[in-house]
């Protein structure tokens, strides 16, 4: 579990400099679309290293927590409200899509296509905020 914690956590960082910002000067918006997008590459990471449902669970609480700053509770009940739109495109499509762009953020970082990555985060970012 550590070392996709490890993973994960650089992931996030890639993030902010991807978006030119720390994470100091973002909006609560903001990290909750990169949380969100995170959210699909810890899905991918887990995946595709035949993680348990409960292991996705955790290290997503752990990166919410950690990286984003989110309470405990807090972080736990964003968690479960992205497993429900995860699962259910028509109970949040906006978010949904979101996920499903950090999974192929998640192929772009592990591919070090940190160009693309940013790309990716940058027009969802400029779309949704703008």
């Amino acid at each position: 579990m550590d070392e996709h914690r490890k993973l994960i956590s650089k992931f996030t960082h890639q993030l902010f400099l991807s978006i030119e910002k720390p994470f100091e000067t973002t909006t609560e918006l903001e990290r909750q679309i990169l949380a969100s997008f995170s959210f699909g590459t810890i899905h991918a990471q887990c995946f595709l290293n035949q993680l348990p449902a409960l292991e996705i669970h955790k290290l997503a609480i752990f990166i919410f927590t950690a990286e984003f700053k989110y309470a405990p509770q807090q972080a736990q009940d964003f968690v479960e409200h992205l497993i429900e739109v995860a699962s259910d495109k028509e109970l949040h499509p906006t978010t949904h899509a979101i996920i499903h762009r950090g999974i192929d953020g998640h192929r772009q970082f592990i591919n070090s296509d940190y160009v693309n990555l940013s790309k990716n985060i940058n027009e969802i970012l400029n779309l949704i905020c703008s």
